[in-house]
């Protein structure tokens, strides 16, 4: 009988976590733990399919590992369930036992947020950063290129997909080059350049 121990969603790599060594932009990683009471082999196979759909696509057979780690962006953005199957035909070809289980629904997103200007006055500007998949968590403003400043929020908590900020410039910053970059929960970046008012 094969037995799943446990499964988790998929996850960001973690350069501490062994066999996942690098952080790679894109990439996630499924991971799971199985067992034999017969102490046989296992071997697993994953399949995908989006939210929206009944159809199960292949994704990678012959796993011998306990993970696997593939490129999103091989995947338009939107929400999808990943099942994974364990088997001891390998040990057991004439009686096979097999076990399946799928995960939560998992968001796929590599779209970058979009950002606008919505407003500005003599000393500041109003931004709008939008995100059609995952919460905005980060906003900074660069002048002339130099350091990085992180800006909070208008409603002090980086928790939606459309988040408005609002950048106080100094008045020798008044008229620079300025640089707007926000970042999703996904980790896609967006960058923009605009003239200081």
């Amino acid at each position: 009988r094969v037995k799943f121990c446990g499964i988790t969603s998929l996850e960001d790599a973690r350069p501490e976590a062994a066999p996942r060594k690098l952080m790679r932009k894109a990439y996630r990683t499924l991971t799971w733990k199985t067992t034999d009471s017969d102490g046989d082999a296992v071997v697993h196979s994953l399949e995908f399919r989006p939210l929206s759909s009944t159809r199960w696509v292949p994704l990678e057979a012959d796993i011998r590992e306990t993970f696997f780690s593939f490129d999103t962006t091989a995947l338009p953005d939107g929400e999808y369930v990943f099942r994974l199957t364990a088997s001891d035909a390998e040990a057991n070809p004439e009686e096979p036992k097999t076990s399946s289980r799928e995960t939560s629904p998992v968001t796929i997103d590599n779209s970058p947020p979009a950002i606008r200007r919505i407003g500005s006055g003599r000393a500041a500007l109003e931004i709008e950063v939008a995100d059609a998949a995952s919460p905005v968590t980060d906003f900074e403003y660069s002048v002339d290129a130099r350091e990085w400043v992180r800006v909070e929020p208008e409603d002090g908590l980086s928790d939606s997909r459309r988040e408005t900020y609002k950048i106080e410039l100094k008045a020798e910053e008044r008229g620079r080059y300025l640089l707007v970059r926000a970042t999703d929960a996904a980790r896609n970046v967006a960058a923009l350049s605009l003239n200081a008012p």
